[in-house]
């Protein structure tokens, strides 16, 4: 589809990426939340991919400050607060299976922080499903469990402060109205004792079976604050196959004031913690392994056409699409973190007076795209 574009639009564009506006926490995340509300969360509709406005099933969990925090993870926003036995549900539609998350044979990659600081780690509860259904919000016993026999889902969990995999369906028993939880243990416990931390961030990877009848397989990771996980906190556990293809919802369930936050899914592991892949210096232009005004410089030069030649980097082209452009102009300015003695890239008001002169090269490609 052809559209004009015009200076004032473009202009106002590139102030936003400088000022910070286009959000970078959530990386190449298909799916992304990181609850930039306040009080109810219920009706807010933030993060990306989603296909509607989070709904409470109980008690109206709560948007609270600050945003959890992990190591060297992008944050934005605040955190998701439950409210006594408390939960959530948002509609993704069809986000992931149109990335080809969802397919028979695919892989998914999801991330969350969850939190049990000052909790009594027996009675709090944390639940976070990619699923078909709500979880029961009227009798206490299956709070855990998902609100329809036919329901299914898959996810994250603990007990008593152990991290687990988790998945739900229902258990061939008598009809009880509900999809029950199966857990599988982790090594990772969040209840502050000795060694443990409060909080985790914790990772996950579904490996999709290869068709309607094969088993699917979720493993567990639980990163330093460096974000490397060499080894799963929770080995390859391998589930009965479900149909992740009616999969159209995310829950949430809390028991206490337990909390979540920064919650992501991807096709990789770099998508879901917010970074580039640890042998890339995001913005290393020129591939000499820093950020400095040589990248700038080589941003500036080809911005609106095609990246440098013969350079052992990106030539400018960061997300490789023949053009160097507004994305690559915002991995630029993410990546930059100047040392002493550095060559400075200048300030956002000299980048837009500098920059103008690409902006016609630019212009003029997309009319022609």
């Amino acid at each position: 589809m052809r559209g004009n574009i015009s200076w004032r639009a473009v202009l106002t564009l590139f102030l936003l990426v400088v000022a910070g506006g286009v959000g970078s926490a959530y990386a190449d995340a298909v799916i992304y939340e990181g609850f930039s509300y306040g009080g109810n969360i219920s009706g807010n509709d933030g993060g990306i991919g989603f296909a509607g406005s989070w709904t409470s099933t109980r008690n109206n969990p709560q948007a609270v400050v600050p945003a959890l925090t992990w190591g060297t993870l992008p944050v934005d926003g605040n955190t998701a607060q439950g409210n006594a036995w408390s939960g959530l549900t948002r509609p993704i539609g069809s986000t992931l299976a149109d990335a080809g998350l969802m397919s028979d044979g695919a892989t998914l990659w999801f991330s969350v922080i969850m939190d049990l600081t000052g909790q009594n780690t027996t009675n709090a509860d944390i639940n976070v499903a990619l699923t078909t259904d709500k979880f029961v919000s009227n009798v206490f016993g299956d709070r855990e469990n998902l609100a329809a026999d036919d329901a299914e889902g898959i996810g994250v969990t603990h007990s008593g402060a152990r991290i687990q995999g988790v998945y739900w369906q229902d258990d061939g028993g008598a009809l009880d109205g509900v999809a029950e939880r199966v857990e599988n243990n982790s090594s990772t416990v969040i209840n502050g004792k000795g060694d443990n931390l409060w909080l985790a961030l914790i990772v996950g990877k579904i490996e999709w079976g290869a068709d309607d009848t094969a088993d699917e397989t979720l493993t567990l990771y639980a990163p330093d604050e460096d974000l490397t996980a060499e080894t799963p906190t929770m080995e390859a556990w391998t589930i009965p196959a479900l149909d992740q293809s009616q999969f159209d919802l995310l829950a949430v369930q809390f028991k206490d004031s337990s909390k979540i936050d920064e919650v992501r899914f991807g096709a990789t592991y770099d998508d879901v913690i917010g970074v580039t892949g640890p042998d890339i210096v995001v913005g290393d232009a020129d591939g000499d392994g820093d950020v400095d005004a040589a990248d700038y410089i080589m941003v500036k030069t080809h911005f609106g056409g095609a990246p440098a030649a013969g350079t052992e980097g990106t030539g400018g082209d960061f997300n490789e699409n023949g053009t160097v452009d507004w994305d690559d102009l915002q991995t630029l300015l993410t990546g930059y973190n100047p040392t002493e003695g550095a060559n400075p890239i200048p300030e956002p008001a000299t980048l837009v007076i500098m920059l103008a002169a690409g902006l016609p090269a630019l212009l003029k490609r997309r009319r022609r795209s």
